[in-house]
């Protein structure tokens, strides 16, 4: 017998197998465990693509399909390493896009991201947003309590109610007290508080301040100053006042009025009488110790006579005196 013939074409629908010399109906009746076959210009070749397992004609070109141990595919390729921007899905076996903006990553996120943005729980942003600073591409929580927006060191702005003191949250606003460290809503009539939400300092609009507190009205004996205070009245006994003075006395006294100036006493002195509908004592008529009204005298001071409830120099014409009467 002489030596095998080797085959330079092969009848249809045959396949030759240049390497070989034979004719195969399939090119993937060559395919190993580590290297596979492609119809290429009508020739069975291997497939050329470095670390590919299994791969396909696309285009007329190789596309592999799947890499061998130790590589890992990317868009049709085999690397041994995923390219810059991508990272190893071995569940997949290949290598997937980083997430947006990432210029490189592994599996747990982004390691470093592109310019213009930074890294923020594994992805990358361009804002870190409310209570964060940047330092070294990376978004960093600000540690400062309270604190809306800061630096490395030191808090630049506050979350309300909190306000700024030399680049910490520890004070609050108006409207608001500390305690233990929380700002606390001071009471609804309270504009300032110190200690406790009732314990005012100043008022708002429309409140007076009375015993570190707050009141829509001063209390009877008080009096609302121009700066806003409940002060006492300055006449004793009285329940409404001015800063001029005494306007209303309290139950049980009556208003002496003297020279414009109203006192509060138990009774009226004498010479006057009282107004129940007014609580106020009025002078008697001229002359006169004691009256029930200024037109009903009951005796008259001396050398003053009694004639129908006034009191007279003298006893009209046709009477006599008797005793200060008429």
């Amino acid at each position: 017998m002489g030596a095998s013939a080797i085959c330079n074409f092969c009848a249809m629908p045959f396949i030759l197998v240049p390497s070989t010399g034979t004719c195969i109906s399939d090119c993937s009746n060559l395919n190993t465990p580590n290297s596979s076959f492609l119809l290429i210009n009508g020739n069975c070749s291997p497939c050329n693509i470095t670390g590919c397992l299994s791969c396909i004609l696309s285009n007329s070109s190789p596309s592999c399909l799947a890499c061998k141990n130790g590589s890992i595919l990317y868009n049709q390729l085999c690397y041994s390493i995923c390219p810059s921007g991508t990272v190893a899905n071995y569940d997949i076996g290949s290598c997937v896009p980083c997430s947006s903006n990432c210029a490189n990553c592994s599996a747990s996120g982004c390691i470093t991201c592109s310019a213009g943005f930074y890294i923020l729980n594994g992805q990358c942003v361009s804002n870190c947003g409310t209570g964060y600073f940047i330092a070294n591409s990376t978004c960093n929580k600000c540690t400062i309590i309270n604190c809306l927006n800061c630096t490395a060191t030191s808090c630049t702005n506050c979350q309300q109610p909190y306000t700024l003191t030399s680049g910490q949250c520890s004070s609050c606003i108006s409207g608001f007290y500390l305690q233990g460290g929380i700002c606390q809503a001071c009471s609804t009539s309270c504009a300032t508080c110190i200690g406790s939400s009732t314990s005012c300092t100043t008022c708002k609009l429309g409140f007076y301040f009375y015993n570190s507190t707050c009141v829509a009205n001063c209390p009877s004996g008080f009096y609302i100053s121009t700066t806003g205070l409940c002060m006492n009245c300055t006449v004793s006994n009285c329940k409404e006042c001015t800063s001029n003075g005494c306007s209303v006395c309290q139950a049980g006294f009556v208003s002496v009025i003297t020279n414009g100036v109203i006192s509060c006493l138990t009774a009226c002195p004498s010479a006057s009488y009282i107004d129940s509908s007014s609580n106020t004592c009025y002078n008697c008529s001229n002359g006169c110790l004691r009256c029930i009204s200024v037109t009903s005298c009951n005796n008259c001071n001396s050398p003053y006579v009694l004639q129908q409830g006034y009191c007279l120099s003298q006893c009209p014409s046709g009477f006599y005196n008797s005793n200060g009467t008429c």
